[in-house]
C-alpha cells in the first residue's frame, strides 16, 4: 500500500511560509520562489494554501499560528511545507529560523528545530494523514535539517516525511531549490505519472550538491502523483516538437486536455506530422488498405529519412476522430479529402520501436490483447508463447461464435530498423502475428539493417527477409519514394512559421530562395528538417545557403554538433553519450546521462551536471526525443542518422575504448549509493552492452566487481558476453562461471547468484579459492558464497536446455540476414532452431516426426534459401523450411527402419542432393525438390547358384554394401586420375559408415560401391560417425570413429590409413571438422566418455586439453563460425542438453589439485594436534586426507588397503591425544587407523556397508561413535575400547546414508538421521521420542549436520540427491533456507561457520551471508 492512498485523492497541499520583509534583516524576493514552486506542483495537483497575513507582519506569534494551521488542517492529505527565509546557526546544537521581527543576531525566539518537529508529528499523527515533504530554505538549513532529523528519530513517533535543506553549512542561493525542482521534475521525471518520494529524494541530493535531502517512509511508499498527465509520456516526437504541441495542449479546455493527451500515444506527432505535407497517394493507399484488409501485414519502407515515420504518423492520427477533430478545429492539421476512406479507430496498439526490445514488443502486444504477462524465460520462448495465446484466443472465440465478424486486431510497429534485434522482432513476433486469422500489422522499417543516409543502396534486405515480405502471400509493401514538391512546401511553411514568431529574422524573398533552392535538392525529408533548422539557428545561413547545399545528411548533424559545442564544450560529450546509449537512451536518474558524458570528455577538469543537460535539452531540442523505459525517462537522439555521425559503423572483433570509459564510470555508480538499494535498470540491462562493445578491458571491469555482476540482468549478461567476448579472448573466471551458470542464474533467486557463479567458476578454471572483499557475513546481497573448492573442471561453455530427452543432433547454418543458427534434433522427436549468438532458443520447435530425431543437415534450396533435412526413429526423411517453422511438402520414404544419418551434397548439374542412411543397411539419393528417390544401395539380393558337383540350382541372398545398419553417411570430393591421368578430376563421392565395421565409398549416381571397404577399425566394433575435411596440403581426407574408441583418418583416393587418434575412454559418436587458429585442420570428436576432444589429424595429437561439462555421452558434434570469432563447437548429448564451447577453451579436465580425482563421500571437522580446525575427507579411491579450511590447502595424506569405498568418517581423539581416522565403507567394517603411522588400531564390526558415522560427547562426558547403514540400525559404540553401548532402530525405507548427534534446544542431546526415502528424522537421545515430522527432500538425502547459532540453538543442514542443501528449523521443522547448489551433495560438516560439502563432483566449502537471514528465520 502507498501511504497516499489514504489521502482518497484528496489535493496536494501547497504550503509556504514565506518571510521576505524584515525589520533587521535583508529582505528577501521570496514571491518568485513561491510562484515558481506553485507552478511546478500544479501538474500534481498542488493547491496553494495562502498567508494571509502582511509580511511585515509575520513575525512570531503569526508564524506560530501559520505553523498550527498547517500541523491541524481540517481537510488533511499529503503536503508540501515550504519554509523560505533567513536562517542561523552556530554549527553545534543551535540553530534557527527567523521571523518578520527576530533581533539581530537572531535570538532564541526564532523557530528552532524541536519547534518545528512538533507541528510535524501532530499533522502526521493524525488520522488519514498522508506524506510530508518539508523544506527548509534558509542559510545554514543543513545544519537545522541534521538536528531535526536526529530529533525526529530520537523521538520514533514521526513518520512518513521528506525532510529537504537547500545549504549545508553556510549561506544559500536563493532561486537553486525552484531551478532544482525544476530540472528534477521537468527533465529527469517528466513523464512519470508517479514519483516515488525516496527517489525523489536521492535525486534532489544529488541535484542540491549534498545538501541534506532525508526521507523518512515507515509505513509505505509515498508517491507524488500527477493529476494531469504529461503530453510527452504519449508521444514519439522530438522535444521541440513536444513544446510546441504543448503550446497547443494548454489553449485547450480541461476536458479537451484530458482526452487529447492519452489519445497522443505513439509515433504519431512527429515533426512531419504537425507540418505534414504532400504524399497523397500513399496516405490514400494506408487508408484503404486498412479499410478493407481483413489481416495481414502492410510494410511502409523506403530509404531513411524519406518521411515513413510521418507519413504513419499522420494516417494514424486520421484514424483517431475525437483526437483529429481537435487538431483540424485549432487549424493544425488539414482534414481529409471527402472521397478518402476514414477508418477510424483502425488500430489497437502503437510500438514505436527505436530501442525496443523484444520482451518489450512481447509485453506491449500481451497488454493490448488482454492477455496476462508472458512467463519468465528466454526471449523466444516468450515470442512462442505470444504467438500460441493469441492463437488460442482467436480459437475461443471461433469456437463460442462461429459467425462472429469482430474488427481484426490491427498493430502499428513503426522504425523496426532502430529496434534492439530488430530482425528477431521481424522473424518472430511480427512477422507470426501477421499470419494470424484476424490479425493486421502495418510496419514501417528501412529495408535493410544496413542501409542508412548517404549510403549507397543496399542488395541486403534482411529485414524484408524477416518480415516474410517474398514468402508469404498476404504482405503488401508500400514504398515512400521522394516526394520533391512535398518537400518544398514543408520548407516553406517551416520558415514562413519561424519568420511570424521571430525565430527567423529573413525577408519573404529571402525564404522564396531558400525554398527553392533546397526543395530542389536531391534529398530526403529528414535533409530538409536538418537545414531547416540549422538556418533558424544561424540567420547567415539565411542569406547564404551555399554551405548548406554541399551537404549530406551526416554533414548537417556534424554541423548541429560543432555550432552546440562552441555554446557550451559539454554538448558534444553529451550528444556522443546518447549515440552510443543502449536500449531507448541514458536517463538523468543516479546521474546516468551525466557520468556517461563525464566520461567521454575525458578531462579530468570537466564534470558534466544535471544542469548542463537541462540547457542541452533546452537548445538542442529539435535533435533529442523523451522516451521511457524500466519506467523512467530516458533520453535518446531523435534520428538513427544522427546516432551513426558518433557511433560509427565497427565490426564485432572491434573494441571501442569509448564504451571502455563508459563502462568504468557506470560500474562505479553503485560504489556511491547503500547497498541495500536498487540497481539503476539502466546499468541492470546494459551496462554488460557496454563492457562487451569495450572488450577486454570491460569485461574487466566488471569481473573486479563481481557484486555488481551478480545484480545485473543474466540474460543481458550471457548474451553479450556470446556476441563479444566467448572464442574472441580468455574469459575472465568471474565470466566463465556466469555463462556455465547462466541457465541457472536466469531463474535463481537473487540471493543465490554469486554462489551459483563462484561454483560455476570453480568448476570452469583453475582457480580453487575464490577471492573474497571482506569477512563473513557481509554481503546483505547474497544469501551464500563460495569460500574454496576441489571439483572436478569443466572448459567455460553455455549449457542450453530445451530437449525433454537426449539431444542426437546438431547443425549449424546461415539463416535470415546473414545470422548463424543451429537446429538439434532430440529424442523427444522435435527439431530446434537456436541463436548461438545470444544463446537461445528461436520459435517454436519443428513438430512432425514420430519418434526420435536422429540426424539433422542443412542445405541451401532451389532459391538459396537454406532447408533442413531430418532423419528418425519413424523411417522417413522430412524437409523444413527454419525462416517459417513449416515442414516443406511430403516426407521422403523409403527406409524400412531408422533413419540414422542424413547428408547434403552438390549434384552433377549443381543441384543440391541428399543421401540418407539407417537401420536397414540401405543408402539412398533423394532429391529434395521432387521427394524423388534417384538411387539405392547397400541391399540384400537374390542370385541365382548351380552346384558345380551335382550342377543343383538353387539361390543364395548376396549382401551388398554393408551387413547391418549404416550410422553415418557424408558427401566428399576426391580427386581421380592422379596415378594414371595428368588432368585429375574431382569426384563426388558418398562415404558410409557402419555396425559392420567397415567404412565404404559409394557413387551417388548409382549407390554402387567404387572400392574395397576400408578397414581399419577393431573387427565387429561398429563405425558410428564419419567427418570429410580439406588436408594441409589441400587434398580431401575422412575421419571415421567408432566402437574402439578411435578415429581413424584415411585418405579416400587411395584407402590408406593416414592417422590414427587414440585416448578416448568410450566409443566416439560424432565429429566435426573446422580450420584453427593458425589455419589447420582440427577435428572435434565427441565421445561416450561425456568429453569433446580436439585434434591435429596432421600429427595424431590432441589440441589443448579435453572440454568436459556433458553428464552422458556426446552424440554430435558441429563447428560454429560466429562473425569476429574463432570457431566455436556446439554439442549434443544424452544429457539433454545443448552446450555452446569455444574451440581454443580447452583445460585439462579432471586433473584435480593434490590428485583429488572424483566423487568425495565423506567429510568431518576435527581438532588437530595444536588444537587447530581441520576437514579430514575420503572419496572414491579410499584416501583419506587432511585440508586446511581457511584455503583449501592439503595438509595430508592416509593411504588405505580396504577393498571398496569408504563412505563414513570421524576422527577421534585419544586420552594420549593421538588422532585416530574412523573410516566405514562397503565391506561393513569401521576400520580406526593411527593418523601417525597409518596402522589399524580396531575394527568395529557392521551388518552391510557403513554408510553413516557421528562423534559425539555423551553423560559424563564420555566421547562415543554412532554408526549407520544399510541395515537401518544406529549404534552406539566406544571407540577407545571397542565396546558397543547402544542401539536404536530407525524406520528409514533403505537404510540410513547420514547421521549426526548434536545438542540440541535446552541441551538435550539429539539424533538426526537421513535417508534414501527422501525424509530425515530427529529423535531426542535422552528420551528415545521423536522431536518433529520428518523432513523431506524431493529425493535421497544424503548429508546432515548441526548448524550452531548459539551455545544453546543449531539449525539443522541437509544435503541430498536433488542437489540442494537445505536449512531446518529443529523446533518446528519448517525450512529455513535452501542452496540450490546444483550437485549431488554426499556428506556436510560445520566449520567454524562455513559449510565443508563433500559431492559427486569433489570437496568445496560454502559461507552464509548476510542476505540469508539464517538467524531470524530460527
Amino acid at each position: 500500500m502507498t501511504i497516499s492512498d489514504s489521502t482518497d485523492g484528496r489535493p496536494l497541499q501547497f504550503f509556504p511560509v514565506d518571510i521576505g520583509v524584515y525589520l533587521h534583516h535583508p529582505g528577501l524576493e521570496t514571491d518568485p520562489e513561491i510562484k515558481g514552486i506553485e507552478a511546478l506542483l500544479k501538474p500534481f495537483g498542488a493547491q496553494i494554501e495562502p498567508w494571509p497575513v502582511p509580511p511585515e507582519n509575520r513575525g512570531i506569534a503569526a508564524v506560530t499560528a501559520r505553523l498550527k494551521t498547517w500541523s491541524a488542517p481540517q481537510d488533511i492529505g499529503d503536503t508540501v511545507l515550504y519554509w523560505v527565509g533567513h536562517g542561523v546557526s552556530d554549527g553545534g546544537p543551535t540553530a534557527l529560523l527567523a521571523h518578520a521581527h527576530s533581533p539581530r543576531p537572531v535570538t532564541p525566539d526564532g523557530i528552532d528545530p524541536p519547534t518545528l518537529l512538533r507541528h510535524i508529528k501532530a499533522r502526521q499523527g493524525r488520522n488519514g494523514a498522508g506524506w510530508a515533504i518539508v523544506i527548509i530554505d534558509a542559510c545554514t538549513s543543513g545544519r537545522f535539517v541534521e538536528l531535526l532529523t536526529s530529533e525526529a528519530y530520537r523521538d520514533g513517533d514521526v513518520h512518513n516525511f521528506l525532510l529537504v535543506a537547500t545549504s549545508k553549512d553556510g549561506s544559500t542561493t536563493l532561486g537553486a531549490f525552484r531551478r532544482a525542482l525544476n530540472l528534477v521534475l521537468t527533465a529527469t521525471f517528466p513523464v512519470q505519472a508517479v514519483i516515488d518520494l525516496c527517489v525523489l529524494a536521492t535525486e534532489l541530493n544529488r541535484n542540491l550538491h549534498g545538501c541534506h535531502v532525508i526521507p523518512k517512509m515507515d509505513t509505505g511508499r509515498a508517491l507524488l502523483t500527477r493529476t494531469v498527465p504529461a503530453f510527452a509520456a504519449h508521444t514519439q516526437a522530438p522535444l521541440d516538437v513536444v513544446a510546441e504541441i504543448d503550446a497547443v495542449i494548454a489553449s485547450l479546455t480541461v476536458d479537451e486536455r484530458r482526452h487529447f493527451v492519452p489519445k497522443a500515444s505513439g509515433a504519431e506527432l512527429g515533426e512531419q506530422n504537425w507540418y505534414f505535407e504532400g504524399r497523397v497517394e500513399e496516405r490514400h493507399e494506408i487508408l484503404s488498405w486498412l479499410d478493407r484488409a481483413a489481416g495481414g501485414m502492410l510494410v511502409v519502407t523506403g530509404a531513411a529519412g524519406s518521411g515513413k515515420s510521418a507519413l504513419l504518423g499522420h494516417v494514424l492520427v486520421h484514424s483517431r476522430r475525437e483526437l483529429s477533430d481537435i487538431l483540424i478545429r485549432r487549424r493544425q492539421l488539414d482534414p481529409l479529402p471527402l472521397d478518402s476512406p476514414r477508418p477510424y479507430g483502425a488500430f489497437d496498439l502503437v510500438l514505436h520501436l527505436t530501442g525496443a526490445t523484444p520482451r518489450e514488443v512481447v509485453l506491449r502486444i500481451a497488454a493490448a490483447a488482454g492477455l496476462p504477462a508472458p512467463p519468465e524465460g528466454p526471449i523466444i520462448e516468450q515470442c512462442t508463447w505470444l504467438i500460441q495465446q493469441l492463437r488460442k484466443t482467436d480459437d475461443a472465440v471461433a469456437e463460442h461464435d462461429p459467425e462472429a465478424d469482430g474488427s481484426p486486431f490491427t498493430v502499428l510497429a513503426d522504425a523496426l530498423d532502430e529496434a534492439h534485434l530488430p530482425l528477431t522482432i521481424a522473424e518472430r513476433i511480427l512477422s507470426p502475428l501477421a499470419n494470424l486469422p484476424g490479425v493486421r500489422v502495418v510496419v514501417g522499417t528501412r529495408g535493410s539493417t544496413l542501409e542508412g543516409p548517404d549510403l549507397p543502396e543496399q542488395a541486403d534486405r534482411d529485414i524484408m527477409d524477416a518480415l516474410g515480405v517474398d514468402r508469404e502471400r498476404n504482405r503488401k509493401v508500400l514504398l515512400v519514394d521522394r516526394d520533391e514538391e512535398a518537400m518544398t512546401r514543408y520548407i516553406q511553411r517551416r520558415l514562413e512559421v519561424a519568420r511570424s514568431r521571430g525565430g527567423l529574422q529573413a525577408e519573404p524573398a529571402q525564404i522564396d530562395y531558400l525554398v527553392k533552392a533546397l526543395g530542389g535538392l536531391d534529398r530526403e525529408f529528414l535533409y530538409a528538417r536538418l537545414a531547416v533548422h540549422e538556418i533558424i539557428a544561424n540567420p547567415r545561413l539565411a542569406e547564404d545557403p551555399e554551405p548548406l547545399l554541399e551537404d549530406d545528411h551526416r554533414r548537417l548533424f556534424a554541423r548541429a554538433v560543432d555550432r552546440l559545442a562552441e555554446q557550451a564544450p559539454v554538448n558534444h560529450a553529451l550528444l556522443e553519450a546518447l549515440a552510443l546509449a543502449q536500449g531507448h537512451g541514458l536517463p538523468l536518474t543516479g546521474g546516468v546521462w551525466a557520468g556517461v558524458a563525464t566520461a567521454l570528455a575525458g578531462s579530468p577538469d570537466l564534470e558534466v551536471t544535471d544542469a548542463d543537460i537541462e540547457e542541452l535539452i533546452r537548445t538542442a531540442a529539435p535533435y533529442l526525443m523523451l522516451d521511457t523505459e524500466f519506467g523512467q525517462s530516458v533520453y535518446r537522439l531523435a534520428h538513427r542518422t544522427f546516432a551513426e555521425h558518433f557511433s560509427r559503423s565497427v565490426p564485432l572483433s572491434f573494441h571501442d575504448p569509448r564504451h571502455s570509459r563508459i563502462t568504468e564510470h557506470l560500474a562505479g555508480i553503485p560504489d556511491t549509493q547503500p547497498t541495500d538499494g536498487p540497481l539503476n535498470p539502466y546499468l541492470a540491462e546494459y551496462l554488460s552492452a557496454h563492457a562487451g562493445l569495450a572488450g577486454p578491458d570491460g569485461w574487466r571491469t566488471l569481473a573486479d566487481r563481481p557484486h555488481l555482476l551478480d545484480s545485473l540482468n543474466p540474460a543481458a549478461v550471457t548474451t553479450s558476453i556470446m556476441l563479444r567476448a566467448l572464442g574472441r579472448f580468455e574469459v575472465p573466471p568471474e565470466l566463465a562461471g556466469f555463462l556455465s551458470a547462466s541457465e541457472h542464474l536466469s531463474m535463481a533467486d537473487p540471493r543465490d547468484r554469486r554462489g551459483l557463479r563462484e561454483l560455476a567458476g570453480i568448476r570452469s578454471t583453475g582457480e580453487s579459492v575464490v577471492p573474497r572483499g571482506g569477512g563473513m557475513f557481509h554481503d546483505p546481497r547474497s544469501a551464500w558464497s563460495v569460500r574454496w573448492g576441489h571439483l572436478k573442471r569443466h572448459a567455460i561453455h553455455l549449457p542450453l536446455t530445451a530437449h525433454t530427452g537426449r539431444v542426437r543432433a546438431v547443425a549449424a547454418f546461415e539463416g535470415l540476414g546473414g545470422r548463424v543458427q543451429l537446429a538439434t534434433g532430440g529424442e523427444d522427436g522435435v527439431v530446434r532452431i537456436w541463436d548461438p549468438a545470444k544463446g537461445e532458443a528461436i520459435g517454436e520447435p519443428l513438430v512432425g516426426h514420430d519418434g526420435a530425431v536422429h540426424t539433422v543437415v542443412a542445405f541451401k534450396g532451389p532459391e538459396g534459401r537454406v532447408q533442413l533435412a531430418t532423419g528418425g526413429e519413424d523411417e522417413v526423411v522430412r524437409i523444413w523450411d527454419p525462416a517459417k517453422g513449416e515442414a516443406m511438402g511430403e516426407p521422403l520414404v523409403g527406409h524400412k527402419a531408422w533413419v540414422y544419418s542424413v547428408a547434403a551434397f552438390d549434384g552433377p548439374d549443381g543441384q543440391v542432393l541428399l543421401a540418407s542412411a539407417g537401420e536397414d543397411g540401405t543408402v539412398r539419393v533423394w532429391d529434395p525438390a521432387t521427394g524423388e528417390e534417384l538411387a539405392r544401395g547397400g541391399e540384400i539380393v537374390t542370385v541365382p547358384t548351380r552346384d558345380p558337383d551335382t550342377g543343383k540350382e538353387g539361390s543364395e541372398d548376396l549382401v551388398i554394401g554393408h551387413t547391418g545398419p549404416v550410422y553415418s553417411v557424408v558427401g566428399l570430393e576426391v580427386l581421380e586420375g592422379t596415378e594414371v591421368s595428368e588432368a585429375p578430376e574431382r569426384r563426388v563421392l558418398l562415404a558410409t559408415g557402419g555396425e559392420d565395421g567397415t567404412v565404404r565409398l559409394w557413387d551417388p549416381a548409382t549407390c554402387e560401391e567404387v572400392s574395397e571397404p576400408l578397414v581399419g577399425h577393431d573387427d565387429d566394433d561398429a563405425v558410428y560417425s564419419l567427418a570429410a575435411f580439406d588436408g594441409p596440403d589441400g587434398q580431401v581426407l575422412l575421419a571415421s570413429g567408432g566402437e574402439d574408441e578411435s578415429v581413424q583418418v584415411w585418405d579416400p583416393a587411395t584407402g590408406e590409413v593416414r592417422a590414427e587418434l587414440t585416448g578416448h575412454t568410450r566409443p566416439v559418436f560424432a565429429m566435426g571438422a573446422f580450420t584453427g587458429p593458425e589455419g589447420l585442420p582440427l577435428l572435434a570428436v565427441g565421445s561416450g566418455d561425456h568429453s569433446v576432444r580436439l585434434w591435429n589429424p596432421a600429427n595424431s595429437r590432441q589440441v589443448e586439453g579435453r572440454l568436459t561439462g556433458h553428464r552422458e555421452w556426446v552424440r554430435a558434434v558441429t563447428p560454429v563460425a560466429l562473425p569476429g570469432t574463432r570457431a566455436l563447437l556446439a554439442t549434443g548429448s544424452d544429457d539433454g542438453t545443448l552446450r555452446i564451447w569455444p574451440s581454443s577453451g580447452g583445460r585439462p579436465a579432471n586433473a584435480l589439485l593434490h590428485g583429488v580425482l572424483g566423487a568425495v563421500y565423506a567429510v568431518t571437522a576435527f581438532a588437530g594436534e595444536e588444537e587447530q580446525t581441520l576437514i579430514a575427507t575420503v572419496g572414491e579411491d579410499s584416501v583419506t586426507r587432511v585440508w586446511d579450511p581457511a584455503d583449501g590447502e592439503l595438509a595430508g595424506e592416509l593411504q588405505t588397503d580396504r577393498d571398496g569405498a569408504d563412505y563414513a568418517l570421524a576422527v577421534v581423539t585419544t586420552r594420549e591425544g593421538d588422532l585416530l581416522f574412523a573410516a566405514g565403507g562397503e565391506d561393513g567394517a569401521v576400520r580406526l587407523r593411527d593418523w601417525r603411522t597409518g596402522a589399524m588400531v580396531r575394527e568395529l564390526p557392521h551388518v552391510g556397508a557403513v554408510r553413516a558415522m557421528s562423534l559425539f560427547t555423551g553423560l559424563g562426558g564420555q566421547v562415543l561413535l554412532a554408526t549407520a547403514g544399510e541395515d537401518g540400525v544406529v549404534r552406539l559404540w566406544d571407540p577407545l575400547t571397542e565396546a558397543m553401548v547402544g542401539e536404536l532402530e530407525t524406520v528409514h525405507v533403505g537404510g540410513v546414508r547420514s547421521m549426526s548427534v548434536f545438542t540440541g534446544l535446552g541441551g538435550q542431546p539429539l539424533l538426526a538421521t537421513a535417508g534414501e526415502d527422501g525424509t530425515v528424522g530427529l529423535r531426542n537421545l535422552m528420551s528415545g521420542q521423536d522431536v518433529s515430522g520428518p523432513l523431506r527432500h524431493c529425493s535421497g538425502v544424503t548429508a546432515v549436520a548441526a548448524y550452531p547459532l548459539s551455545d544453546r540453538e543449531a539449525m539443522l543442514v541437509t544435503g541430498g540427491d536433488d542437489g540442494t542443501v537445505r536449512f531446518w528449523n529443529c523446533e518446528t521443522g519448517a525450512e529455513a533456507l535452501t542452496i540450490p547448489l546444483g550437485l549431488r551433495v554426499h556428506d556436510v560438516a560445520y566449520v567454524e561457520g562455513n559449510l565443508a560439502l563433500a559431492t559427486a563432483e569433489g570437496l568445496l566449502q560454502v559461507s552464509l551471508e548476510a542476505g540469508s537471514n539464517l538467524a531470524g528465520k530460527f
